[in-house]
C-alpha cells in the first residue's frame, strides 16, 4: 500500500521533552508508520506517528525542545517511505515568550517599513520573522508586465548585535520614485508575492505598492494646510459629525457638482441643484448647515470595487461599495480619484478634498477599519507573516469577530505598531482631524489607549483635538479567542481585556463610544424597534439619560456620541416608516408624512442638545430615505446618492437642524465644550428626567422640554428660544 504525502503541517506545542507537530496527509493513514524531521534541509529525527483521524496524524520529536527551538530554522516533516518534505509552520508560537523577546524587540517595533526615497536613494524594510527569504522586485507600471530587476533583501541585525528581530532590508543607491513593487516572499517553503503591507502608494487595484516621494504629491498650498484645530479652534471643540461615502455625496443627478463619485467633487465651489440656484449643494451646503466635521466611510484602498473600469469605479453607476473591505490600510482608495492607475493622483487629489474642506472651516474625520481584513490568503498582512496578524481559536483556525470571516490581533506587538503607525500617518501626511473605529469592541483596551495617547503626542500635545471614536461592540457578542488568552499570559498585560467586554468608563476620556442605548431609546432598535418618539414610554429614560450626559454607563460626556443614524441600518426617516420594503412605492418613503417631521425634529433637538460628540448621517436633517434599505451597502448609486433636491419639500426640517446647530455652536463654551467635558468629568451633567412620553429638565442655561405623546416641545437657551416644535 502506498505511503500518503503529507500535504500541511504545524507545530502545536513545544516543551523540555520535545515539540508535538501535527499533520494531514491525502489519503488515509494508517497505524505503525514513522516520521523524519529535517532541519534546514539536513535529517535529524525519525520518530513514531499516532493516527489522529483518517487522514490526520501528530508526532513528538525529542530532539528538538523548547530550549533550543530556533525561530529562523527552516523544519519540515516526511513520512518514511516518502521522498518530499513539507515545512512545519510556526504561528502557533507567535505568542510565546521566547517570539515575543526575539521579534518584538526595540528594534523591530521602532523601525519605519515600507519604501521610503531619502537623498541617498531608497529604502525597503518589511518584518517577516518566519521567510527563509524576502526579494524585492521592481514595475514599470501597477498591474501586467514582467519585473524589471529583482533584489535579494538582507536580514537587518540589531545594530552593535547579532542578533536578528525578523526585520528584512534593502538599500538601493538610485531613486526609484515612480517605480511599483512587490516582495517575494518564502515562508515554510512556500513562495508568495504580495504587496507591501507597509505601502503608502499603489497601482489600479492595490496589487502593487508604487515608490513615492510625498512631497511630489502635496497640492499647490498643501504646506499651508492645518488641522480644524488650529485654523478654527471653536469648530473643532463643538463637534458636529455629517456622515458621508464620498460616492453619496455628489453621484446624484441633482448634485450639480462635476466629479461624481470623486475627492474632487469636495474642491468644488458654490454648486446648487441645476436650475435651483438657491438650492446649494456640496461643500456649499455644509457651510450653511453648520456643521464643524465630514465623517467620510471608507477611503483606504479596498478591496471590493474593480478600479481598472472607469466606467463603473465614478460611482454613479452600479459597482458601489462601502468599503469595509480593508486591502491597503495606508493609501487613499483609487476609485474615487480620476485615474486610479496613477499611483501618486489619488494622493494628490485625497490631499486637495482635505484641504478644500478645511479652507471651509470644516474637519476631517476618517473612517479606520483595523478590526479585521478583506481576506487572509492574498492580503499582505497575512501572506508576509502567516497568522500572526490575526486571532485563531485553540484549533488554530480563524476567530471572526468581525462577522468579515476574521478579526486582527491588535495585542500582538507588531500588529499595535501598525494600528497605531497607520493612525500617526494619516493624521500626519495627510492632516486628518479624527478617526472613528469601526467595530472598535474587537480591539483590546491597552492598543486603544495607546492609540489614544499617541495621538495626544502630535504638535505639540495638540494631538489632544484630534478626536478619537468607535463601536463598542463586536459581531461574536463576548467570545474572547484563544489566541487573545495566551499573548496576555504571555505579555503580562493581565489586566489588558477586549474593548467589548470592558467597561467604558475603562476607555480614556478622549475615547468616545456610539450611544446605541440612547439611539434605540429614542427611535427604537434597528428592526426596526419602538423607541419613544414612538410612544414607547419604556424608553423615555434613555432619552433623559442622552441629555444628562451619560454614556452606555456612568461617565464623561466626552465619551459619549449622540446620534439618531448612520450609514448602518434605517436613516431615520425609513426608520420612522418601519418595515414597509417592498410593499410600498418609492413616492411613499419621498413624500412628506407630517407627523414623521415632527419626531425627526424631536429626535434631533433630543441628540443636539445632548454633550458629547453629536453625529448624523448625510441628508439626516431633509429626511433622506433608501426606501426601505436597511443594509445599502453594495446598492446602487441611485438608491444610496443624496437626493439634495428634498431640501424644497423639507425645508422646515433643514433649517431645525440648522438652528440647533447653531446654537450648539454659539453656546460651545458654557454647554458643548468637548475639550472641557473631557477635562472635568461631569461638567456636562444636568437634570433631565422621564415623565410618561415626557423628558424635560436643564443643565445649565439650556432647557428642553419634549413630548413624544403629541409630538411637541421646546428649545431654551437662557431667555432665547432655540426651537419650538
Amino acid at each position: 500500500m502506498a505511503i500518503e504525502r503529507i500535504t500541511a503541517a504545524v507545530f502545536t506545542d513545544k516543551t523540555r521533552n520535545g515539540v508535538c507537530v501535527k499533520f494531514d496527509t491525502e489519503g488515509s493513514l494508517t497505524a505503525g508508520l514513522k516520521a523524519v524531521l529535517t532541519v534546514d534541509g539536513r535529517d535529524t529525527e525519525v520518530a513514531e506517528v499516532g493516527v489522529l483521524t483518517h487522514n490526520s496524524g501528530s508526532v513528538v520529536f525529542a530532539s528538538v525542545t523548547d530550549e533550543n527551538f530556533d525561530f529562523t530554522a527552516e523544519y519540515a516533516v516526511r513520512l518514511c517511505g516518502t521522498s518530499k518534505s513539507t515545512a512545519i509552520s510556526k504561528f502557533a508560537f507567535t505568542d510565546d515568550n521566547d517570539f515575543i523577546e526575539l521579534f518584538e524587540c526595540e528594534d523591530s517595533l521602532n523601525c519605519t517599513y515600507g519604501s521610503n526615497v531619502t537623498a541617498e536613494g531608497t529604502v525597503f524594510r518589511v518584518w517577516a520573522p518566519f521567510a527563509s527569504a524576502v526579494t524585492v522586485r521592481i514595475y514599470r507600471s501597477g498591474t501586467g508586465g514582467k519585473a524589471e530587476c529583482s533584489f535579494g533583501m538582507n536580514k537587518r541585525y540589531v545594530p552593535g548585535t547579532k542578533h536578528w528581530g525578523g526585520v528584512w532590508e534593502l538599500v538601493l543607491d538610485d531613486c526609484y520614485s515612480g517605480k511599483y513593487y512587490t516582495y517575494l516572499i518564502v515562508n515554510n517553503g512556500s513562495e508568495t508575492e504580495t504587496v507591501d503591507p507597509y505601502a503608502k502608494a499603489c497601482g489600479v487595484n492595490g496589487t502593487r505598492g508604487m515608490i513615492v516621494d510625498l512631497e511630489s504629491t502635496d497640492p499647490v498650498g498643501w504646506e499651508n494646510d492645518r488641522h480644524l484645530y488650529e485654523t478654527h479652534p471653536d469648530a473643532a471643540d463643538v463637534p458636529i459629525v455629517w456622515e458621508v461615502h464620498v460616492g453619496d455625496f455628489s453621484s446624484s443627478s441633482d448634485s450639480g457638482m462635476k466629479y461624481k463619485g470623486k475627492y474632487l467633487a469636495f474642491t468644488e465651489e458654490n454648486t446648487s441643484v441645476p436650475g435651483l440656484p438657491d438650492l446649494k449643494t456640496g461643500v456649499n451646503y455644509l457651510k450653511d448647515l453648520g456643521i464643524t466635521y465630514v465623517h467620510l466611510n471608507p477611503v483606504y484602498d479596498f478591496a471590493t470595487v474593480d478600479e481598472s473600469d472607469l466606467s463603473k469605479a465614478d460611482n454613479s453607476k452600479d459597482n458601489f461599495n462601502w468599503g469595509y473591505d480593508p486591502q491597503n490600510y495606508n493609501i487613499p482608495e483609487g476609485s474615487y480619484s480620476t485615474d486610479p492607475t496613477d499611483g501618486k493622483k489619488r494622493i494628490n487629489e485625497f490631499k486637495r478634498m482635505v484641504m478644500a474642506l478645511h479652507n471651509a472651516g470644516i474637519g476631517v474625520i476618517m473612517d479606520v477599519v483595523y478590526n479585521h481584513t478583506y481576506s487572509t490568503n492574498g492580503q499582505s498582512l497575512h501572506d508576509t507573516v502567516p497568522y500572526y496578524y490575526h486571532r485563531t481559536d485553540e484549533n488554530g483556525a480563524f476567530t471572526d469577530g468581525s462577522g468579515c470571516g476574521n478579526e486582527t490581533a491588535s495585542e500582538r506587538g507588531m500588529m499595535r505598531k501598525y494600528i497605531i503607525d497607520s493612525l500617526l500617518y494619516w493624521a500626519t501626511e495627510y492632516h486628518i482631524d479624527g478617526f472613528r473605529f469601526d467595530l472598535m469592541g474587537i480591539h483590546d483596551t491597552v492598543t486603544v489607549s495607546m492609540a489614544r495617547d499617541a495621538l495626544d503626542a502630535l504638535d505639540g500635545g495638540n494631538g489632544k483635538k484630534l478626536l478619537m471614536y468607535g463601536e463598542p461592540w463586536s459581531a461574536d457578542g463576548n467570545y474572547v479567542p484563544a489566541s487573545f488568552c495566551r499573548r496576555i499570559a504571555a505579555s503580562g498585560e493581565l489586566s489588558n481585556a477586549l474593548v467589548k467586554n470592558s467597561a467604558i468608563s475603562s476607555l480614556p476620556l478622549r475615547v468616545a463610544v456610539f450611544n446605541d442605548d440612547a439611539r434605540d431609546g429614542m427611535r427604537g432598535n434597528n428592526d426596526p424597534g419602538w423607541g419613544w418618539v414612538q410612544g414607547n414610554a419604556e424608553k423615555t429614560g434613555a432619552v433623559a439619560a442622552m441629555l444628562n450626559g451619560t454614556a452606555k454607563n456612568p461617565g464623561s460626556a466626552s465619551r459619549n456620541v449622540v446620534y439618531a443614524s448612520a450609514h448602518d441600518n434605517y436613516p431615520l426617516w425609513d426608520q420612522l416608516i418601519g418595515k414597509r420594503a417592498g410593499t410600498e412605492t418609492p413616492l411613499f418613503y419621498e413624500n412628506r408624512i407630517a407627523d414623521n417631521v415632527k419626531k425627526c425634529k424631536l429626535v434631533s433637538a433630543a441628540y443636539l442638545m445632548s454633550p458629547g460628540i453629536a453625529f448624523m448621517l448625510a441628508g439626516e436633517e431633509i429626511a433622506r430615505t433608501k426606501y426601505g434599505n436597511h443594509n445599502s451597502y453594495d446598492s446602487p448609486a441611485k438608491l444610496n446618492g443624496i437626493k439634495w433636491a428634498r431640501q424644497v419639500e423639507f425645508a422646515d426640517l433643514y433649517n431645525h437642524y440648522k438652528t440647533l446647530i447653531k446654537a450648539r455652536r454659539v453656546n460651545r463654551e458654557n454647554l458643548f465644550s468637548y475639550s472641557l467635558s473631557a477635562a472635568v468629568p461631569g461638567h456636562m451633567c444636568g437634570t433631565f428626567a422621564a415623565d410618561g412620553l415626557k423628558v424635560s429638565g436643564c443643565r445649565g442655561d439650556l432647557k428642553v422640554a419634549l413630548d413624544a405623546e403629541d409630538l411637541s416641545g421646546s428649545v431654551r437657551i437662557g431667555d432665547e428660544t432655540v426651537a419650538e416644535i
